[in-house]
């Protein structure tokens, strides 16, 4: 990890620590690269299928609060035969 900071800020200094390393530590600090790398790609992954889902949920409460709006407009007009009275012989 102390590696991956010191690339981060100084990159000659990166290449004296690499020529002074033996090929089995560069093998291991270049295992350790692939592993963080590996660890770095799954945590996205979990992250895009985090947010995936986030959005599926988000969508899926909008549309039923819709849904329910609508049936409530729908089922609030009552008949307006309830309010036809006949007068006269007609039904107004």
């Amino acid at each position: 990890m102390r590696l991956v900071a010191i690339f981060m800020s100084d990159l000659p200094a990166v290449v004296t620590i690499l020529l002074r390393l033996s090929c089995v530590e560069m093998l291991l600090v270049y295992l350790r690269i692939v592993v963080c790398n590996l660890q770095v790609l799954k945590l996205l992954e979990r992250l895009e299928v985090q947010m995936i889902g986030d959005v599926k949920r988000k969508i899926q409460k909008e549309v039923s609060l819709a849904l329910a709006e609508r049936a409530r407009d729908e089922n609030s007009t009552l008949p307006t035969d309830l309010w036809k009275r006949a007068v006269g012989g007609l039904v107004y």
